[in-house]
């Protein structure tokens, strides 16, 4: 491909939050936590969880934003990236400590013909064990 050739794309995070809020019937509710690459999306449930998204990459860039999310929310949250590739020991330990869920996009969500995300389950049994939040916060 030449140069002349390729698209340069942004990220548009108010509609790629919207998009996966709408997938996992999640409230939209945006917060730039001022981590790199990683924002509040949403909420869910009537405790209003929060819902934050990550697409950092590498092992340590992820550790690095897990810890962070960790220390500003002090309390359970649901944390959704792209992959599952970029857990480790130190990721799942901070997760578990804090009482978080991970679940990476990548499982799921399908992207359809014309850009839409959808639940690869619905919205109230693809996630089920983000049902256990209502009783932790």
């Amino acid at each position: 491909m030449a140069l002349d050739e390729a698209a340069l794309l942004e990220l548009n995070w108010l509609r790629l939050g919207r998009a996966i809020c709408h997938a996992f019937e999640c409230d939209f509710r945006e917060t730039d936590l001022h981590l790199p690459l990683t924002r509040q999306i949403g909420s869910k449930f009537a405790s209003a969880v929060p819902v934050v998204l990550t697409i950092r990459d590498g092992r340590e860039d992820f550790r690095r934003t897990v810890a962070g999310v960790v220390a500003q929310f002090g309390k359970p949250f649901i944390l959704l990236g792209p992959t599952s590739g970029f857990l480790d020991a130190n990721s799942i330990g901070l997760l578990h400590g804090a009482r978080v869920e991970f679940f990476d996009l990548a499982s799921h969500v399908t992207l359809l013909p014309g850009g839409v995300l959808q639940a690869r389950k619905s919205g109230r049994t693809g996630l089920v064990t983000w049902r256990r939040f209502g009783r932790l916060t």
